[in-house]
């Protein structure tokens, strides 16, 4: 757990708050409204492909696993801490050790302020990671990597983060195809929708400030829980007319009522997996998808007034999003069973209630979505203004420098990328549950564990927890959870890949 107030690696990301005034109270709603998002729609589907039983232990689970990762990644933190905290003390003492030993340049026996060349050699290596800085501009994330691997580890990093983004930014635009489908306001034409849609994104993503977009995505919260009253009136209290098209409040002995007791009655059917592990991989993509808070842990913890106290956050920021989940997952799958996909598209495509709610839903991931395309753009922007720009004695960070043209240019080219690779992979649901599997467990569940062990293996337990016992049942626990979380990835990813290409 990160126990100390000044921070050696400072968040570098114009998106992390800035002033480190958020309470625990607070952190907590701010994780659990990151959250809930857009995925929530998918949860019904979820628990009907991964069963009731697996929904509400394995979305505890989740919870829990992302508790642990966010705990690695603060560990990481305090044993670089330590580890420049050791560096610094090394400086001191060799530099009164060379003091000591030019005035008694005769003597051959070591003074107790002089280190044995052996310590001094086994030591070398840590001083020289320590002496020698990450370049300016990294996150505190892939600052981490640098210390584990060194640069190709940042770089390496960079890249998962980048796959990991445009995976989101590709999801949100097939989630924005998905509403207008249903809707008059479509082309028909879900290539050219998407387009469509990247002619507004691209502007927004190029403006010089992104504090509004900020705020109305903040607004997107208040869209979603009416979406859900709009959607839970439908489902319990609306049915549809076949004959005439239309849809009227149910009657307590109407068909599609007696459908909903017999539902609730018969619940048993939906206790386990639908299709064995292809349900299983769809269920776990969708969750994670929507627990996806690994990667912002640091911007969370910046912002605190006690960021010692961002693990226990995380631990009720996670309960409640786990809690809110089971709730929105099973409760909606009683009036919609045969669920297909997300829960919006089992509205009415008439009326002005449900195409306003989803047109409201498009609104919101319009303006969510140039917020992953702005951090996504800077990385590539970075990596293309160092290979002309190197100065390691400038203090501002290089992509501050870079030609507007260029960030244009990269931000555009990302929003025209994301949707060609819509337009190849339609279906919202199937590219969520792709995208949760692929590049969010990745990044929440592969990379904590795997530097926290890389570290650890090289540099020891910060001080207080060091014993060889602690040290062994630490890497024992890292190596289990990289494990875990690899063959989970890479199970659920093939058989999420197999029903994409289906």
């Amino acid at each position: 757990m990160c126990s100390e107030s000044k921070d050696p690696l400072p968040e570098q990301d114009d998106t992390s708050p800035q002033h480190h005034d958020a309470s625990v109270a607070h952190t907590v709603i701010n994780m659990a409204k990151t959250c809930m998002g857009t995925g929530c729609l998918a949860l019904a589907f979820a628990a009907q492909q991964g069963g009731i039983l697996l929904h509400i232990f394995g979305l505890l689970g989740l919870g829990i696993w992302n508790v642990v990762t966010v705990h690695k990644l603060c560990q990481c933190h305090s044993i670089v801490l330590a580890l420049k905290e050791k560096a610094t003390e090394m400086e001191v003492d060799e530099e009164a050790r060379l003091l000591h030993s030019s005035s008694t340049a005769t003597s051959t026996v070591y003074d107790s302020l002089e280190v044995p060349p052996k310590t001094i050699t086994a030591s070398r290596k840590e001083h020289q990671l320590t002496k020698n800085e990450p370049p300016k501009g990294m996150t505190t994330l892939v600052q981490l990597a640098w210390y584990a691997l060194g640069p190709w580890g940042a770089h390496l990093l960079d890249v998962i983060m980048v796959l990991y983004l445009i995976g989101v930014i590709v999801t949100y635009l097939n989630a924005m195809r998905s509403f207008l489908g249903d809707t008059p306001f479509t082309t028909g034409m879900g290539s050219v929708d998407s387009f469509l849609l990247v002619a507004i994104m691209g502007p927004l993503s190029v403006v010089p400030h992104t504090g509004h977009l900020a705020k109305a995505s903040a607004m997107g919260l208040l869209v979603l829980v009416a979406t859900f009253v709009v959607i839970a009136w439908y489902g319990f209290f609306v049915e549809n007319d076949d004959n005439s098209q239309t849809w009227h409040v149910l009657a307590s002995d109407s068909p599609m009522m007696e459908n909903i007791n017999t539902t609730a009655q018969d619940s048993g059917s939906f206790w386990w997996p639908r299709a064995g592990m292809g349900g299983v991989s769809q269920w776990f993509g969708i969750c994670v998808f929507g627990f996806g808070i690994t990667p912002l842990a640091f911007s969370f913890r910046q912002a605190m007034q006690e960021p010692q106290q961002l693990v226990p956050a995380t631990s009720w920021a996670m309960t409640l999003v786990a809690l809110s989940y089971i709730l929105l997952g099973v409760g909606l799958l009683i009036p919609f069973p045969n669920i297909q996909g997300d829960v919006l598209h089992e509205l009415p495509s008439v009326g002005w209630i449900p195409t306003l709610t989803r047109i409201s839903m498009v609104l919101v991931v319009l303006v969510t979505a140039p917020l992953l395309i702005v951090p996504c753009g800077e990385l590539v922007e970075g990596k293309i203004a160092s290979f002309w720009h190197h100065d390691d004695d400038d203090d501002e960070w290089t992509f501050h420098k870079t030609p507007w043209w260029l960030k244009a240019t990269v931000r555009w080219s990302i929003c025209l990328l994301c949707a060609a690779i819509s337009s190849f992979v339609p279906g919202f649901v199937n590219v969520l549950s792709f995208v949760g599997c692929c590049c969010v467990a990745v990044v929440g569940f592969c990379v904590p564990p795997f530097l926290h062990l890389i570290l650890s293996v090289r540099f020891g337990l910060p001080r207080g927890s060091l014993s060889a016992r602690s040290l062994a049942c630490s890497i024992a626990m890292d190596t289990a959870l990289l494990v875990w979380g690899f063959l989970a990835t890479v199970v659920s990813t093939v058989y999420t890949f197999w029903e994409l290409s289906a």
